[in-house]
């Protein structure tokens, strides 16, 4: 098939868990193609997240995924999606399992149709080091300026609230 915009993510705690995300064309990118390996990538599994883990229409286009693990092994795979026509969200959607299965969550609503490009980066939170932190960032398009939500987890298959969107300033 035609996918595009592809991401790859490769689990910390297991070499072998490597993980590839993309917008899939054949479906309108209704949904993104997950492609997941435990061996090292000699054999793949595929599954879809769309409307079955973020419950929005199936017939709306999921894209600019962007992939990270964590320290703990959480998978983390952020995009966009219209929730209406009047707002498109960031979404995203977190697996434990090495990508078999997600969760999803809301990282970013509110902002209208002012929302593009999302991006993710997981590391040590700094506040207590034994967490991680999950930062999402996306292009306000109606002040031309990078947004910011995070959020913590305290290990597998946890993950806190998002934080309300903060400007990064180039003060």
């Amino acid at each position: 098939g035609n996918q595009l915009e592809a991401e790859i993510g490769i689990n910390p705690t297991n070499a072998n868990n490597v993980v590839i995300a993309a917008s899939n064309q054949n479906s309108n990118s209704s949904a993104l193609l997950i492609s997941r390996s435990f061996d090292g990538g000699k054999t793949w599994a595929y599954s879809s997240l769309g409307s079955a883990q973020d419950h929005y229409s199936s017939t709306t286009p999921r894209v600019d995924p962007h992939m990270a693990f964590d320290s703990f092994g959480n998978l983390y795979v952020v995009y966009e999606v219209a929730s209406s026509s009047s707002e498109i969200r960031v979404m995203l959607a977190r697996s434990s399992d090495g990508g078999a299965t997600f969760t999803t969550t809301t990282a970013v609503s509110g902002q209208g149709l002012n929302v593009d490009y999302p991006i993710l980066g997981t590391g040590p939170d700094a506040t207590n080091l034994a967490r991680q932190t999950v930062w999402v960032a996306y292009t306000d398009t109606r002040s031309d300026r990078v947004r910011i939500v995070g959020a913590r987890s305290t290990g597998k298959g946890n993950l806190s609230t998002f934080s309300a969107p903060v400007t990064v300033g180039d003060g």
